[in-house]
């Protein structure tokens, strides 16, 4: 097998699993809130959420994903759920929709592991953060920070754009 056919299916299972594998329940059921945020929220602001204030089977998913995951840290906004957490040493950011399907996987990078596309474009600046990002299609974009600027790269390396 090729290293090209091997990433190809370690990548279609990766989205397999993460997207597709357990279809979300029709009608949403949310846990019992047990406690609220303080502050005011507006339709845009990200709130950092107890997980019981998380529907129940969207945190069920997330365990089903991501069994003996460390560190987990909900956040609300709008009408989806972003999870940062550590699993098996690396660390995650994994937004939910309403709806339980998974819209985005985010995972922290090494440096040394970025394409070498990016690696030219920093020619001589310091890349600080590099994170690989696959979206809800399984296509895999990188978010790399080069000095004090982000910016958005394909999966082989062409610059995208600069991000806010």
């Amino acid at each position: 097998m090729t290293g090209a056919n091997h990433k190809f299916l370690v990548i279609s299972f990766l989205f397999y699993f993460l997207t597709g594998c357990a279809p979300a329940p029709s009608k949403p059921e949310a846990a019992p809130q047990t406690e609220t945020t303080s502050q005011p929220v507006t339709a845009t602001q990200p709130v950092a959420t107890v997980q019981s204030e998380i529907p129940a089977f969207i945190t069920s998913r997330f365990g089903a994903i991501y069994p003996g995951a460390t560190n987990v840290v909900w956040t609300s906004k709008d009408r989806s759920y972003e999870v940062a957490f550590t699993f098996k040493q690396t660390e995650f950011k994994v937004l939910f929709l309403e709806d339980g399907s998974v819209e985005r996987t985010k995972t922290k990078a090494e440096i040394s592991s970025v394409p070498e596309g990016i690696t030219k474009y920093a020619a001589g600046r310091s890349i600080k953060e590099a994170l690989r990002v696959i979206d809800g299609f399984g296509t895999v974009t990188w978010e790399v920070k080069i000095g004090d600027v982000k910016y958005l790269f394909t999966q082989k390396g062409e610059l995208l754009g600069q991000l806010p």
